[in-house]
């Protein structure tokens, strides 16, 4: 295969609509929000590319300063069950998701494990306001999740 029909196959895929539903993300994105428990204010960029050869989307999650949390983010979508699956790397490991997939303009991302707290990521597009909302969630010692921290983001 030529560089230019590689170059072209690569473009064709970055362009191809996959039916996971994540291309309503992708772009640039400033966020602010709040975390619940001090309510100090939290500032964060996330970029969102799509990966042109995996078709799987990339998002790097870099919290402003003072706040120290950047996160490397995979997100796919499988033929099994669950359908969609996401790798989080961040200064603490790697973190393991899954989802049912989006119902209406909510996707969230369970990280259910019996040796740490449940973690969630709740993901919701508004399209009228064009704003998408970020909350974190955290089970502990068994309990139902609670809100952690909220983000609105707009698109830069």
């Amino acid at each position: 295969m030529t560089m230019l029909a590689l170059g072209w196959s690569l473009a064709a895929a970055a362009q191809a609509p996959t039916g996971d539903g994540f291309d309503a993300l992708v772009g640039g994105w400033t966020c602010d929000g709040y975390f619940v428990k001090s309510g100090k204010k939290i500032a964060s960029v996330l970029d969102i590319r799509r990966d042109a050869a995996s078709r799987a989307l990339i998002v790097r999650h870099d919290d402003s300063a003072p706040n120290i949390y950047h996160a490397l983010e995979i997100w796919t979508s499988t033929k099994g069950a669950p359908p969609f699956r996401a790798a989080i790397a961040n200064d603490s490991g790697m973190r393991w998701y899954v989802s049912a997939g989006w119902i209406g303009d909510t996707l969230t991302w369970s990280r259910p494990d019996s040796t740490k707290p449940e973690e969630q990521f709740v993901y919701t597009l508004n399209r009228v306001a064009g704003t998408l909302q970020i909350d974190w969630l955290i089970a502990r010692d068994g309990a139902a999740p609670t809100l952690g921290d909220r983000l609105t983001c707009r698109r830069r």
